[in-house]
């Protein structure tokens, strides 16, 4: 029956001039997939085991992104082309903006389908430092985004719109909010650092989270009100599905929320330029993409992930760059500080 069902997919592909390449199918979490990766030759990328996955949900507890059902909510950036000549080979926000420090932190969204909210709470705080030229530097609560808004986000904890954060953030404004079990800003991310993938600091994560309930009010120890404490977007606009159309986006306004399908292979990445290997679909995730570069011929996007530094690349991971690799380079919103 296998046999038959390949054969047909094969016929399905030659009829409509698609080509097809077949990837093997190995299960999540498992050492065959992890030894499949590292055995191949020609691999830009590493696999391990991490302890905190034990079974898939697990892991699609993380995978936050929905299906959006009006994906054009918001306005498409296209550069000129004139403006997209003279790209430097390698760009990394974190060198380029060195007084804002945002840009080089990893966050913990703890064991709740938040990464649509922290993907654009962490690009919105870079680039409200960048275009106030370091002046301003607020640490915007994905607390507040994941808590109060509402259905044109999504469903909190359980998933929601990259694009609704956005459009979110210039409609309603977002107040601050440092990591769990800090004072810093006016509303805190109430949910702990968990080990999601590795045994360290932190208990290991279990269970779903709870979206925390919308309280519009800072903490007692916050010298500010809640609505004093608003920062406000002036624009927000989706990113055209293009490479250089992305990397200028990036070199001059800062870094972008993305998201991209993440397969069965992806929560095994320990270090490289990650391309799909092996496996099926989890899920969709969203992230922050704050450069570009190459490694051994390579093209790469340097993103930054939510599931703290105990995970990939201290927290950071690394992804073919320019051929839409698992769809990362179709779904990337940002947009403009108010002040």
């Amino acid at each position: 029956m296998a046999e038959k069902l390949l054969l047909l997919l094969l016929l399905v592909a030659f009829a409509a001039g698609t080509p097809l390449i077949y990837k093997p199918m190995h299960r999540p979490l498992t050492d065959s997939l992890i030894d499949y990766v590292n055995s191949q030759k020609q691999s830009t990328w590493t696999a391990t085991r991490y302890n905190r996955f034990k079974t898939l949900a697990d892991v699609r507890v993380l995978l936050g992104v929905l299906p959006n059902p009006n994906p054009s909510s918001l306005p498409e950036l296209s550069y000129p082309e004139s403006a997209l000549k003279d790209l430097p080979e390698e760009f990394d926000s974190r060198k380029q903006w060195p007084n804002c420090p945002t840009i080089g932190e990893i966050r913990d969204q703890s064991n709740c389908g938040s990464c649509w909210a922290f993907g654009a709470v962490e690009a919105m705080s870079d680039r409200h430092c960048i275009h106030s030229g370091g002046k301003s530097k607020p640490y915007l609560s994905a607390e507040d985004l994941l808590s109060c808004c509402g259905f044109s986000c999504g469903m909190g904890c359980n998933g929601g719109f990259p694009e609704g954060a956005w459009h979110y953030w210039k409609s309603k404004g977002l107040v601050t909010g440092g990591q769990y079990g800090t004072k810093d800003g006016c509303q805190p991310y109430s949910l702990p650092h968990c080990e999601h993938h590795t045994t360290g600091e932190y208990q290991p994560c279990t269970g779903d989270s709870p979206t925390p309930k919308c309280t519009k009010q800072c903490i007692k120890e916050y010298n500010s009100t809640y609505q004093q404490d608003k920062h406000f977007g002036a624009s927000a606009y989706s990113v055209r599905s293009n490479e250089q159309q992305i990397m200028t986006e990036i070199m001059t306004n800062g870094p972008v929320e993305g998201a991209f399908t993440v397969y069965a292979d992806f929560p095994s990445y320990k270090s490289g330029v990650y391309q799909h290997t092996t496996g099926g679909s989890l899920g969709g995730h969203a992230i922050r993409i704050l450069g570009w570069g190459a490694d051994g011929g390579t093209p790469y996007w340097l993103v930054a992930n939510s599931w703290n530094s105990d995970w990939g690349e201290r927290g950071f991971f690394r992804i073919l760059r320019g051929k839409d690799e698992c769809g990362i380079e179709s779904s990337v919103v940002a947009g403009l500080p108010k002040d």
